[in-house]
C-alpha cells in the first residue's frame, strides 16, 4: 500500500502509509488454552510442571519430550519442542 501511495504522488503520503499500518491489529494467534478442545492439553502441561513433593519440577524440554510420547500435537499438527512449552508456562 504504500509502494502504491508514493507512486500515485500523493502529499504526505508517508504520513498515511504509517496511518493505515498502525489502524490494522496485529497479527497475533490465540493463546494455548483459548479454544475448548486445547484445554485439557494446558491442564497436563500445568500437570506435569507442578512439584511433586520432595521431588524436582520437570523442565519444559522433559515436558514435551512427555507430551510426544502421549500422542499430542501442536496446532500445526507437529512435534512439542521445549521453546513451545515454555512460552506456554510463561503465562502462568
Amino acid at each position: 500500500m504504500c509502494f502504491e501511495l508514493k507512486r500515485q504522488g500523493l502529499k504526505g503520503w508517508l504520513h498515511l502509509c504509517l496511518a493505515s499500518q498502525l489502524q490494522q491489529p496485529p497479527s497475533s494467534s490465540k493463546p494455548y488454552g483459548y479454544y475448548e478442545d486445547e484445554e485439557a492439553l494446558v491442564k497436563r502441561i500445568k500437570q506435569l510442571h507442578r512439584k511433586p513433593r520432595g521431588g524436582k519440577r520437570l523442565g519444559p524440554y522433559q515436558i514435551a519430550r512427555i507430551l510426544n510420547k502421549e500422542g499430542w500435537k501442536t496446532r500445526n499438527a507437529q512435534e512439542w519442542y521445549g521453546s513451545h512449552v515454555s512460552a506456554i508456562l510463561k503465562r502462568f
